[in-house]
């Protein structure tokens, strides 16, 4: 722009900003021209042009009369920041910088997740136990199950997963409490994991009873498998919760699954048959699928009707067929009185209401007419032993 130009133009107009490729004047009361760097989001979805949504008339984004030189100035500076922004979205390549590019064969590296290890004593054949809260966590059935075996093992630190990077804690907000000295603590959500040494013979474990994070799924997977190499982790195991049309008179049916077909064969369990919306957990079994890492799948079913409490009965339903499975003693016996209160307290709630009685009535006898898959727990686990065997072997 030459001298004369500018002098028509107020001096906080006369600023050119090149940061985020924003060329031209800046408007008076705070208005900039809208071309500028497309945001990530927008490389990701293609559109190279103006963000539309944020489009300004630059006749009425000044809010002092120029004369018509000094608008013509700006129609072209505008129009050569918009060439560099189409230019600079065609160049760059599209990428979300945890998959693959859309420009040749590059490839954008999953970007790592902090996390301290702490130190822990070699552990014997460990399975990794995990749940989420979230979605598939009805009832809160799964993460208590987790919870149960490290209060029954005695957990002791082993990961810790730093949260800033996996949370938006505008919709997973962190807590705030009082402190023994009255002075205000903030909780942080959290993912850590646990180990926990089992009776002699037994396989060692490792637990992590966390929070579904809202953002980067395939960092965390990541995160998670690198600590299953470092502690030699033969078998995950993870846990979920959803509703279902079962009674909560009832045992609460736990379907297995695992997407290894040798795995599926020997423990007689089926493949994954889901199709839907899925989380994290859903993520992380493609991701140990793609390294043929051992998973099993467990999943318990809970009264739709009762969907908010937590759940002791579907925990301890999880907690039995943990044991059968791993072979992993579980003591889901000392959860039986809190299902007889939960299992009162149900009954309570449902007295008053005739329709709700009713419909329970007719879920017992489709439940009762169907007949019940019987798992010999001892089979169970000397399968799994064996084909973990063979598997080491192999390798």
């Amino acid at each position: 722009m030459g001298q004369r130009a500018r002098d028509h133009l107020p001096m906080n107009q006369r600023r050119v900003r090149h940061n985020q490729l924003v060329v031209g004047p800046l408007a008076v009361g705070g208005h900039r021209p809208t071309c500028r760097r497309p945001t990530i989001e927008q490389f990701q979805e293609g559109h190279l042009g103006r963000d539309t949504t944020r489009e300004v008339d630059l006749r009425r984004s000044f809010s002092s009369p120029l004369s018509a030189q000094s608008q013509r100035v700006c129609v072209v500076l505008d129009a050569i920041g918009y060439a560099m922004t189409r230019f600079c979205a065609v160049t760059q390549p599209r990428c979300d910088f945890e998959g693959i590019s859309s420009v040749g064969s590059k490839v954008c590296p999953v970007a790592p997740i902090p996390y301290e290890f702490h130190s822990l004593p070699e552990l014997d054949r460990p399975i990794f136990v995990m749940a989420f809260k979230g979605l598939f966590d009805m009832g809160l059935a799964a993460t208590n199950a987790v919870d149960w075996l490290s209060m029954t093992h005695g957990g002791n630190p082993a990961a810790s997963i730093d949260p800033e990077t996996l949370f938006d804690f505008q919709e997973t907000r962190p807590h705030v409490r009082l402190g023994a000295n009255g002075n205000r603590e903030i909780h942080w959500p959290t993912n850590n994991v646990v180990w926990a040494k089992t009776p002699e013979g037994e396989r060692d474990l490792l637990l992590l009873s966390g929070i579904e994070p809202n953002l980067r799924w395939r960092s965390f997977c990541e995160t998670l498998i690198e600590i299953m190499e470092i502690t030699r982790t033969e078998l995950v195991v993870t846990l979920g919760s959803a509703l279902a049309m079962v009674p909560h008179t009832r045992s609460f049916p736990v379907t297995a699954s695992t997407v290894d077909e040798e795995l599926a064969t020997s423990l007689g369990i089926g493949r994954p048959t889901y199709e839907g919306p899925t989380g994290l957990i859903g993520s992380l079994h493609q991701e140990l699928a793609k390294r043929e890492r051992p998973l099993v799948s467990l999943r318990v079913s809970i009264p739709h009707y009762v969907p908010g409490s937590p759940s002791p009965k579907a925990t301890a339903a999880l907690l039995a067929h943990i044991e059968q499975i791993c072979g992993v003693p579980t003591k889901h016996a000392g959860l039986a009185d809190d299902i007889r209160d939960w299992e009162a307290r149900v009954h309570l709630a449902l007295d008053d209401d005739e329709d709700v009685r009713a419909y329970v009535d007719e879920l017992e006898q489709r439940v009762d007419s169907e007949p019940e898959v019987v798992y010999d727990a001892d089979t169970m686990t000397d399968e799994i032993e064996n084909f973990l065997r063979n598997r080491s072997d192999d390798i």
